[in-house]
């Protein structure tokens, strides 16, 4: 486990400082626990209340932590100590149930699973706290210990508002299972159908000061809430789409499909599998966005149920080649992902130069309000106000009903032509996207201070 956590510390470290992160997650998130760290929930890069996205509402726990460590690396550390963590308790669970030697090997194979391993390598997103609370709940679940299982419980909601139903789903399990059905079953559905509907269709709506209607990221749970009592035949067509069964496929194969076989146990993730597989935001159904590290802990803990059933009913020499071939499997399958991502994601022309791109970075003066493209944005976003460059030119920003603006305080743009999101702005309408460039750098009237490779350092001209 050590060598794992070095391991991931240095690869991370790495990633970070070649300004290898490429999206919204790290910045956005890092910005937000800089702003709550210094008493404002203002995040100027999404332009709104932090928990007008989400409710997050653990981050003020985690807000001691952050400001004696101010830092985007911060949140990558959570994420290692909550993955770390859970697998820690999968360790224990595994070496109750098989013995010490296979729980060994689970453990491996957790390390080695796909959908974690792009969980790892990606942003960071609060939902990648969640795997050593559902460790934790079905731990205790199972030691039958009310008290700590309410504590993780309550944890595991203050994450985000969809992980209450995991809470609705042990209430339910344990309704059917527990003699004691008030305590096991009536009590936890209760605090997570209560919380879910108060976090996901009051609580932010409310922050975002908009109409749940209007929230953008209530179109994640329609079909969950709605379609799903309006239409059956509906719901069973999104479910069999050729995505969901790629996605399927990459959670269940590399462990030969043998989580399938203990339904009880996959059932308290069920919630979460319909999110992802109803989900109208086509990232819910891919393991490339980290949010599947949610499903991951569920699917390892029907593996070993299942193989605790071939321990007891078979020889060992079955039981021994079922170990051998999942993980054969296991790491075929990671080796295929990510030579993957090493294809699509790792520009290693970008890292060498990053030395480079680092003192573009240290010219612009700390809390100064700057535009940047999405790779400059982590070492940017521990200050007030940082806007992305993403929104100058994407028709979502930019059209004919309405048109984001700047603030005329803004007087840093640093910003890399070789950056991916406009390069493919580029390709898909190459016409709205120049002229929303030559836009904004006239009217801004921007002057080029320094300059490496396609990375530019702008500063506006008094």
């Amino acid at each position: 486990m050590s060598v794992g956590i070095f391991f991931w510390i240095g690869l991370l470290l790495y990633k970070y400082y070649s300004l290898a992160f490429y999206d919204w997650d790290l910045a956005f998130f890092s910005q937000a626990m800089w702003c709550l760290s210094h008493g404002s929930t203002y995040v100027s890069l999404f332009d709104t209340n932090f928990f007008a996205n989400h409710a997050n509402l653990i981050a003020y726990f985690l807000v001691p932590v952050y400001k004696v460590f101010p830092h985007p690396f911060t949140l990558l550390v959570f994420k290692l100590v909550s993955f770390f963590g859970a697998s820690y308790f999968l360790y224990l669970i595994a070496k109750e149930k098989l013995g010490e030697r296979p729980a060994l090997i689970i453990l491996l194979l957790y390390y080695i699973y796909a959908p974690n391993i792009y969980g790892l390598c990606y942003e960071f997103d609060f939902e990648n706290l969640a795997p050593i609370f559902i460790m934790l709940i079905f731990y205790y679940y199972k030691k039958e210990d009310w008290i700590a299982f309410l504590i993780s419980g309550i944890f595991l909601i203050l994450i985000k508002e969809n992980l209450p139903l995991i809470i609705c789903a042990y209430g339910i399990h344990g309704f059917l299972t527990r003699k004691d059905k008030i305590r096991w079953g009536i009590i936890p559905f209760i605090i997570g159908a209560l919380s879910f509907l108060s976090l996901a269709l009051i609580f932010v709506p409310l922050m975002a000061k908009n109409g749940i209607g209007q929230h953008p990221y209530m179109g994640h749970y329609s079909v969950l809430i709605n379609d799903t009592l309006k239409c059956p035949r509906r719901i069973f067509g999104l479910l069999t789409t050729v995505r969901n069964w790629k996605l399927f496929g990459h959670l269940f194969a590399p462990l030969m499909f043998l989580p399938l076989l203990s339904p009880g146990i996959l059932f308290l993730a069920a919630p979460i599998f319909l999110q992802h597989l109803l989900s109208n935001s086509w990232q819910e159904h891919s393991i490339a966005y980290g949010y599947t590290m949610t499903v991951a802990p569920f699917v390892f803990l029907a593996f070993i149920s299942t193989l605790a059933f071939i321990k007891q009913r078979f020889s060992k020499v079955v039981f021994s080649l079922v170990l051998l071939v999942t993980v054969c499997l296991n790491m075929t399958d990671v080796l295929q992902q990510m030579k993957l991502y090493a294809i699509r994601y790792m520009d290693f022309n970008l890292t060498a130069t990053a030395p480079q791109r680092w003192q573009l970075l240290k010219m612009v003066p700390p809390q100064s309000p700057v535009i940047a493209t999405f790779n400059f944005l982590p070492p940017l976003s521990q200050r007030s106000f940082v806007y992305a460059f993403h929104k100058m030119y994407d028709p979502e920003y930019q059209n004919e009903r309405w048109s984001y603006q700047l603030p005329e305080s803004v007087h840093y743009a640093l910003i890399d032509f070789n950056d991916s999101w406009l390069k493919s702005a580029l390709k898909i309408n190459v016409l709205h996207t120049k002229v929303c460039l030559q836009r904004f750098f006239k009217s801004g009237h921007w002057v080029a201070r320094k300059r490496y490779g396609t990375a530019v350092l702008y500063q506006r001209r008094e």
